[in-house]
């Protein structure tokens, strides 16, 4: 629907009144911009044997495995594809070493390699590309 000049559409859900409708916009273009993704950072000092959840918020994350000694086993979870936005950026970061990390990918595609280990200092990051589907970031 085009605008005519001086005119509002009916039942639109701004104010009918010109200069109220201005003030709306300006206070708009002139308010502070916020990022819309602004991305988390979740700690993890017990690792041995915990199951990670990634955010199920569409947020970019950074996993940051905390522990100060070799843990065994760990298990990271990708959101699901309902739970998660094309574009968002999932990374785990270790202190330690993590012997054997089992991604479950909870029915999501990985395109690339997925870390089945992680070494002192070591990361692994993915993105989600399209609907049900990361590819691992190297």
């Amino acid at each position: 629907m085009a605008l005519i000049p001086g005119t509002l559409p009916a039942g639109s859900k701004y104010p009918t009144d010109p200069q109220t409708l201005l003030d709306t916009f300006a206070a708009y273009m002139t308010a502070p911009e916020a990022k819309k993704n602004r991305p988390t950072v979740s700690e993890y000092t017990a690792v041995e044997g915990a199951t990670i959840n990634a955010r199920a918020d569409g947020l970019d994350e950074t996993v940051y495995l905390a522990h100060t000694s070799t843990a065994s086993a760990a298990t990271f979870v990708f959101p699901s594809s309902a739970n998660s936005v094309t574009g968002q950026v999932l990374r785990i970061f270790s202190k330690s070493a993590v012997t054997t990390l089992t991604v479950n990918t909870n029915s999501n595609t990985l395109v690339g390699a997925a870390v089945s280990s992680l070494t002192a200092n070591q990361s692994g990051a993915w993105q989600k590309v399209a609907a049900g589907t990361w590819a691992r970031l190297y």
